[in-house]
């Protein structure tokens, strides 16, 4: 057997192991359950300490946000309120949900650096930390939305089930871009700044505050080949009644495979260096 041989070997063998101990991290990680749901929550303590409201002051800043924007928006597009601020308040849920997960996520190594360098645990139990803390936001901002729920009830049927899947759908997703941009952002200081001002651009360019329909027939493709739109249908469309689109499903579910193998690729090459760029 030749020296380049015995190499190329050696490195299949290196290759094959770093894989295997990527997908251990990931499931040994979900499975420390107890451990991302105390950390998850004990960040929401933590963030209302010594407040009277506690977490709840997270649905009343939905609340204002929702009634007092969406009185003004549906008159500024000269929409219905009928119309209009059930279709804001499910877009913005969506989209905090979204924004939240993206921008805590290149940070979320260096916010564990403690744990990191003290004790053996498994990455995907501070991506797990991430996403808990994130949905229990999610859960409160609900709350604020469930008043329009009522009020519109006409528009709720079956459907509104779907929701579940597709919550799960997003959560997965979350977990393997959060995975991906925890790695990118710990190794590049700096991506944190950048994701912040291209979601800021991403929130005027997906609809939120606005309809497909007040944007011209050219004009489409911002809709169509924003993700951000996709995910935010997957949630708005069962809150109001409706059945998700079906491009929106196909779309999510084909940015969901391309980050599993993006995160599996990344996670394996740097898992091992994580702790040095600390």
């Amino acid at each position: 057997m030749t020296r380049s041989a015995i190499i190329e070997l050696s490195e299949k063998k290196t290759t094959n192991s770093r894989f295997h101990k990527a997908l251990q991290d990931i499931f040994l990680g979900m499975g420390m359950w107890r451990i991302w749901m105390m950390l998850g929550w004990q960040d929401i303590r933590l963030r209302y300490r010594r407040s009277s409201l506690g977490p709840f002051w997270i649905t009343l800043t939905m609340a204002i946000t929702i009634y007092s924007l969406g009185f003004i928006y549906s008159h500024l597009w000269k929409t219905s309120m009928d119309d209009f601020v059930l279709y804001y308040a499910t877009g913005l849920l969506s989209w905090t949900l979204m924004v939240t997960t993206v921008m805590e996520s290149s940070n979320i190594f260096l916010e564990s650096r403690t744990y990191l360098l003290q004790m053996h645990v498994p990455l995907s139990v501070f991506i797990m930390r991430l996403l808990v803390r994130n949905f229990i936001v999610f859960l409160h901002n609900y709350l604020a939305v469930i008043p329009l729920l009522i009020y519109y009830h006409s528009k709720l049927n079956i459907h509104i089930l779907l929701i579940f899947p597709a919550l799960l759908l997003i959560f997965l997703c979350g977990f393997t871009f959060s995975m991906l941009l925890a790695i990118v952002g710990l190794r590049f200081r700096d991506i944190g700044q950048l994701i912040t001002s291209l979601m800021s651009l991403a929130f005027f360019l997906t609809p939120i505050m606005w309809m497909p329909t007040n944007l011209p027939k050219k004009l489409d493709f911002i809709i169509n080949y924003n993700p951000f739109a996709q995910f935010v249908e997957l949630i708005r469309a069962p809150l109001m009644g409706q059945l998700p689109s079906e491009y929106a499903v196909k779309a999510v579910f084909f940015i969901f495979i391309v980050g599993v193998v993006l995160m599996l690729w990344c996670l394996t090459k740097v898992r091992h260096r994580i702790v040095y760029w600390l």
